[in-house]
């Protein structure tokens, strides 16, 4: 989508209100909103505002426009040994921030990483995270 105002191009996440109660996530929607709310990170795709109507949710992310990273992978079929560390540096840096928060990413795939424009890899953090109320002691266990 355009702002009409500035004319930078989002993405925008549409989720019905009656899919969401339907299928009891109406908690693990709005964490999701609040995690990437809460989230400002340059590895991380931010939500940049949301708003809803009375049948509909809207999240406005960052557009990232590179692609995927699997869809890079799968194109070039192997990644240079410098260019692969340069994409696991930049995971850990997104999975610091998240654990930072408390905030652990179950989601393992390569779809969820993607490449903007300078082809910096960007996490696609909210639907795929749990917020743990524990001690760090804890998180280390459930990272182990």
């Amino acid at each position: 989508m355009r702002k009409k105002d500035t004319g930078r191009i989002y993405a925008m996440k549409i989720i019905k209100k009656a899919n969401i109660i339907e299928r009891s996530e109406v908690e693990h929607t709005l964490a999701e909103r609040n995690v990437l709310a809460q989230l400002q990170n340059p590895f991380i795709v931010n939500l940049k505002f949301s708003f809803q109507n009375p049948d509909k949710l809207y999240l406005v992310l960052a557009f990232v426009n590179g692609g995927e990273l699997f869809h890079h992978l799968q194109t070039e079929g192997i990644f240079t040994e410098d260019r692969g560390r340069f994409y696991i540096a930049e995971l850990l840096e997104a999975l610091d921030c998240l654990h930072k928060y408390n905030i652990i990413y179950r989601y393992k795939k390569l779809t969820c990483a993607h490449l903007d424009a300078d082809l910096v890899q960007r996490l696609e953090a909210g639907e795929h995270t749990v917020r743990l109320h524990r001690t760090y002691s804890s998180l280390r266990f459930w990272l182990m």
